[in-house]
């Protein structure tokens, strides 16, 4: 998961101010949840699917989840997610409050790109058991936290859950490899630790929620450490030899193409687009501690 600010793509225009339907849509929903007696279920929203939205929300992430960063466009489309659930809502203690956020059902800031399974709550097999993950209705709050009824108690409620589109998620998670079953490595994702030893509660409940740990999902993420640690291998045995090489020209030779292989792999593994993005750069962040650790101080600098 890694952070995208919202001022990276405009709100848009299916969802504007000037959205003919966007605008009769909102005004039926104030008359039907403010209709006497309180309604039951929930009223049916589409503004929120126009293309625009669709456009805007590939903008802002690029073609995959906010959420788990696997792009969902090689097998499902992209699920448009909301945030603060529109119908209903699944409290941390498992109660369920209707109605949702329904006034935020075609609010810009609300929405989010998804893949089904960060999405939709169904159950993964994780190999060691089968566990449910997945979004769904769920909307956690901190303990003392009341989900607001209308907009103006939205900015007192502190959530559980992270959304990478207003808060820097690397203030939350962090990742690493470990030895798994059969002594395969995985890249695994978890919450960062206080100095008190206690976890990061957003950054916990979030992983457990989205599932980002979940099987499938974590197979696929250490496919891809595994591709760019054998790159980052290559470049700094490479690197090692070449800043040890006494022909000045021919280390300066070397020193230029190691750069242009580097710079290819930020923007095949770096990149914002880029499938797990934030597990790739934590594990170029350990790579070049490593190779610094190996350089002499005049060498460190080229690194």
């Amino acid at each position: 998961m890694i952070f995208r600010s919202r001022l990276l793509s405009s709100c848009p225009s299916g969802l504007s101010s000037s959205s003919v339907a966007a605008t009769r849509e909102r005004s039926r929903a104030t008359i039907y949840y403010g209709a006497v007696p309180a309604p039951t279920k929930s009223m049916r929203f589409k503004a929120y699917k126009h293309d625009t939205v669709r456009t805007s929300l590939a903008r802002l992430f690029g073609p995959k989840c906010a959420y788990c960063e696997c792009v969902y466009e090689d097998n499902s489309p992209m699920e448009i997610e909301h945030f603060r659930p529109k119908g209903e809502t699944v409290t941390a203690s498992g109660a369920i409050l209707f109605p949702g956020y329904w006034w935020r059902a075609s609010t810009w800031e609300n929405l989010l790109p998804s893949c089904i399974d960060c999405n939709r709550e169904r159950w993964h097999d994780t190999g060691v058991g089968a566990y449910k993950y997945g979004k769904q209705n769920q909307f956690p709050l901190a303990a003392g936290s009341v989900h607001a009824s209308v907009e103006a108690d939205v900015a007192a409620e502190v959530p559980l859950l992270l959304d990478p589109s207003a808060e820097e998620p690397a203030n939350h998670l962090q990742f690493f490899l470990r030895k798994g079953l059969g002594g395969k490595d995985e890249s695994i994702v978890a919450p960062l630790i206080d100095d008190y030893g206690n976890e990061d509660p957003k950054g916990r409940k979030s992983i457990d929620v989205y599932g980002l740990n979940r099987g499938g999902l974590r197979r696929s993420r250490d496919r891809q450490i595994i591709q760019l640690r054998l790159v980052l291998d290559m470049i700094g045995k490479d690197w090692l030899t070449a800043h040890r090489e006494p022909d000045m020209q021919r280390r300066a030779a070397a020193e230029v193409e190691l750069r242009r292989r580097i710079r290819l792999v930020v923007s095949v593994y770096l990149h914002w687009q880029a499938p797990f993005a934030a597990a790739s750069r934590a594990y170029f962040r350990q790579w070049q501690a490593s190779l610094q650790s190996e350089l002499t101080p005049s060498e460190e600098a080229l690194v």
